[in-house]
């Protein structure tokens, strides 16, 4: 769908990580899910990334 490099989902995640972090401490849901809803995307358009590249290795060695 949308490529990421290593690079922006690291930036990503660390936010995320934080997000969560503070919504443990304010036991606040609102942050608490901002950060799942960002893990989640994030890691679903990675695992799509992911799959794209392998698909375009195997077409290249033929």
């Amino acid at each position: 769908m949308f490529k990421l490099t290593y690079r922006k989902t690291k930036w990503i995640y660390a936010l995320s990580s934080i997000s969560l972090f503070i919504g443990i401490l304010m036991s606040n849901s609102i942050y608490l899910m901002l950060a799942l809803f960002m893990i989640i995307t994030i890691s679903g358009g990675y695992l799509i990334w992911f799959n794209d590249e392998n698909v375009n290795r195997k077409h290249k060695k033929r």
